[in-house]
């Protein structure tokens, strides 16, 4: 199977355009305010335009509320990524009322995280396993923690699954090795600063994963 990246984080059409170029397969933007990378509902809408159709769209947020689905909705992603404490019933609601395809971040330190983690599979688009923040930590991704991903090298789920929690181009394809998934994420190891991305650590993530 084609191994697939998705870029994280994405602020400017600049980095949309490097994105693409490098062959990114999803490209997100934060809306979740504590971030660093946060942009707007209008910064988006305006990403989301200039992106082209050969990547797809993600907008990541946190517990949102349904009047907040219906904004995000409005935009047209592709997918939205719930990255807090968001339950099956909502994501249910996303994929029945809106377009959207859902992705549905979990945190994982350890086999009960993992186990945990099934009561979503039939209800979203995609499970994407992310390291458990560190207690008191603000942001729930984004941190360049990483799990033990052997936790995950004999699991099987009924959606297609991706990877994230401190991957860089040193170690990715360790993690693709031993999680046994080929879809990565990754944001925080390819900025020079917190929120600022760089296209030389994109362009070299991208052709670590993709051989």
């Amino acid at each position: 199977m084609t191994n697939l990246v998705k870029i994280c984080g994405i602020k400017t059409q600049k980095f949309i355009d490097i994105c693409v170029n490098a062959k990114a397969d999803f490209i997100g933007f934060n809306n979740f305010a504590k971030s660093p990378r946060y942009v707007s509902m209008n910064a988006m809408d305006a990403l989301i335009t200039h992106a082209p159709k050969s990547v797809k769209t993600v907008i990541l947020t946190v517990n949102p509320s349904l009047a907040d689905i219906e904004k995000i909705a409005r935009l047209n992603p592709d997918y939205i990524q719930l990255h807090g404490q968001e339950t099956t019933e909502l994501c249910d609601y996303i994929k029945s009322k809106t377009k959207m395809k859902v992705i549905k971040a979990v945190p994982i330190a350890n086999e009960d995280d993992v186990l945990n983690a099934r009561s979503f599979e039939k209800h979203v688009d995609i499970l994407l396993f992310d390291a458990k923040p560190i207690a008191g930590a603000i942001l729930p991704g984004g941190n360049g923690q990483a799990f033990n991903w052997q936790l995950l090298e004999d699991q099987n789920f009924e959606c297609q699954t991706m990877l994230a929690g401190g991957l860089n181009s040193t170690n990715v394809e360790l993690a693709m090795a031993q999680s046994h998934i080929n879809v990565v994420d990754i944001s925080s190891a390819v900025e020079i600063e917190r929120g600022v991305k760089d296209q030389n650590l994109i362009e070299e993530f991208i052709r670590k994963v993709k051989g």
